[in-house]
């Protein structure tokens, strides 16, 4: 292959890269969505994982729970053992204070695994 065509190639790709017009694999299915508001619930389970409520209906979670069920859970969208503790007290605090918070979670299935959280001010 001569280096006029690998440039030409080369040229390519990179236009369609920065188009969008190629799918790296692993974030084709990347569907991360963000909801706020005040925690009606925290429920912590035997396995180190828990679950998040919230005062208002999150359409954005496709669960069928009344209230949709927001999971924290060791292993599942890149949170681990020691994530999961940080993040049951940051709920928690943010409940016992009343605080909105700023919740990332997963949208691509309707168990809405979170990812990360934050307290409002």
């Amino acid at each position: 292959m001569s280096k006029r065509v690998s440039r030409r190639i080369g040229a390519q790709l990179s236009l369609l890269l920065s188009l969008g017009a190629i799918v790296v694999p692993g974030m084709a299915n990347a569907t991360e969505q963000w909801v706020t508001d005040n925690v009606r619930s925290v429920y912590p389970l035997s396995d180190g994982s828990f679950v998040i409520t919230f005062v208002n209906p999150q359409p954005i979670c496709t669960n069928n729970a009344t209230y949709q069920y927001f999971w924290v859970s060791p292993g599942h969208n890149g949170v681990n053992a020691d994530g999961a503790k940080a993040l049951l007290a940051t709920a928690l605090t943010a409940f016992v204070s009343g605080k909105k918070i700023d919740l990332a979670f997963e949208a691509a299935t309707s168990d809405c695994f979170v990812n990360r959280l934050a307290v409002k001010m």
